[in-house]
């Protein structure tokens, strides 16, 4: 997954990079929890993904620092369209250093069975 490594998501991987995953379904009374490892993708694997993603993500990405107070919308509005016109000008959205991507390594996997009633 891909996301701000300044969020407060990213700051408590870095802090410990321990996860678990939950998938629960009622309607079939089952869940399954796996266990791993979060490790912090390469540069070059991000730069990749980040070029492949549409430019108006691109520039999202790139004006949001998420999880961090703004003034107001028009703020965010006002760094998205300066990377319009970056983007007009040098013909690409530069990846910024805040963001990257992760990868979960999965080392334990719980299934569970419930019943009816």
């Amino acid at each position: 997954f891909f996301t701000h490594y300044t969020s407060r998501k990213g700051k408590e991987l870095e802090q410990n990079s321990k996860a678990a995953l939950l998938f629960y379904w009622d309607i079939l009374h089952k869940q399954i929890r796996i266990e791993g490892e979060v490790l912090k993708l390469p540069i070059d694997e991000a730069e990749k993904y980040f070029k492949s993603r549409p430019v108006p993500s691109q520039i999202g990405s790139a004006a949001s620092n998420q999880s961090c107070i703004i003034p107001n919308r028009d703020y965010l509005l006002e760094k998205a369209k300066e990377l319009e016109k970056r983007f007009e000008e040098i013909g690409e959205v530069e990846r910024p250093p805040f963001w990257g991507g992760y990868l979960f390594v999965p080392n334990l996997f719980e299934f569970w069975q419930g019943q009816s009633g």
